[in-house]
């Protein structure tokens, strides 16, 4: 614990302080126990000093982004898979 000359100190936050939108991985560090506020869902939270997103927005913003990956890929097999099969068709057609 810091002790400055002006007479507080700064800690750990207590736990029944801790919420879901806090950066708990960030209390040990110098900077870490500051209170910010989400630039999505507009909730305060504990964490760095320069964060903008609160661990709920960022955590399920990474599972949205990676839905949305995986659904392109898919489309992009389906487009591939019915070019070639037009593209078979085609070349059965033209070969008789």
């Amino acid at each position: 614990m810091f002790e400055p000359e002006g007479g507080f100190s700064f800690s750990e936050p207590a736990e029944e302080q801790i919420t879901v939108h806090d950066w708990a991985e960030d209390f040990a560090d110098d900077n870490g126990n500051y209170w910010n506020h989400c630039c999505y869902c507009h909730e305060d939270f504990l964490g760095h000093k320069r964060r903008v997103v609160c661990s709920v927005c960022h955590y399920g913003r990474q599972r949205g982004v990676q839905r949305s990956r995986i659904l392109r890929a898919l489309v992009w097999l389906g487009i591939i898979a019915v070019l070639s099969l037009g593209f078979c068709a085609v070349a059965v057609v033209g070969s008789r």
